[in-house]
């Protein structure tokens, strides 16, 4: 769709997200507790934070194209629920900490907000709802199960994507009024994409930059470590090349998306314990 030396679509950007999610978690997992403070342990790691911007951003777009929302909604709590529940029984009965926080709380929340700013009138009003859970577990800690793993961070990242997107339609429907040009003539252009991406890539840099000055100030209100967050921004490369197509979408690659975040933990525990072993 772009004239550039690289495209993406939404099955490319899964993948990307995907594959630096599996990066990330074996320099956890794995580099980090057999060669802790290592070169690898920092690159897997910093490589790794390009995964949550990609998926809050495909979350975003996912509320924003889908025939039926209701359904994007069950799925993400029904992995909330497994995933809380697997966190649960591996903290508590094997005594293994795994993660901190379900990170399907955060896209859940995130994609509800967006549900509600999406329904007519006094309707939106119930975006307060999500929000109010995501504040409650920001000042009140939760278990593991329960809690974000991203806290108001991975929110107003997810949310903000799709604010940023009706900002950038407000300014261009401004914009080509004021030349004569068709405003839904030019959602068919690639610079209608293009001027998307740019203002979602704006949008995850903004966050980051005031994250990280809220962490200067005050870590414990940030509750993120920035310094290694903050290389978060470079999502924004893929996310500025995204083309608006879905791509590849058989149902096989959609339920897998899903299975593949349980499962890699599995494989990972499976590679330390058999290290362990040997070591």
């Amino acid at each position: 769709m772009f004239k550039r030396p690289w495209a993406l679509d939404s099955f490319h950007l899964k993948l990307i997200a995907l594959t630096t999610m599996l990066i990330d978690h074996t320099g956890v997992i794995i580099v980090g507790a057999f060669w802790p403070g290592s070169i690898a342990y920092s690159l897997l790691r910093i490589i790794g934070r390009i995964a949550f911007p990609l998926f809050a951003f495909m979350i975003s777009e996912g509320m924003m194209h889908s025939r039926h929302p209701w359904k994007y909604l069950a799925r993400l709590l029904f992995m909330a629920v497994f995933i809380g529940l697997a966190i649960f029984i591996i903290n508590d009965f094997l005594h293994i900490s795994v993660l901190a926080g379900n990170i399907f709380i955060d896209l859940l929340l995130g994609a509800s907000m967006i549900f509600a700013l999406r329904q007519k009138g006094y309707w939106k009003l119930s975006a307060i709802i999500p929000a109010a859970v995501g504040i409650f577990i920001y000042v009140y800690p939760l278990p593991a199960p329960l809690s974000m793993d991203y806290q108001i961070y991975g929110l107003v990242m997810i949310v903000g994507f799709y604010l940023m997107r009706l900002v950038a339609n407000y300014l261009m429907r401004r914009q080509t009024r004021q030349l004569g040009i068709n405003f839904i003539g030019f959602t068919l252009t690639p610079q209608y994409q293009k001027q998307l991406n740019l203002y979602a890539s704006i949008w995850l840099l903004t966050v980051n930059l005031i994250w990280y000055i809220i962490y200067l100030i005050d870590p414990q209100i940030a509750n993120m470590a920035m310094g290694a967050q903050s290389y978060s921004f470079m999502a924004a490369l893929f996310i500025y090349a995204y083309t608006g197509n879905r791509g590849y979408n058989k149902k096989w690659f959609q339920y897998g998306s899903y299975a593949f975040y349980p499962l890699h933990f599995l494989v990972l525990y499976g590679i330390y314990e058999l290290i362990a072993l040997i070591i």
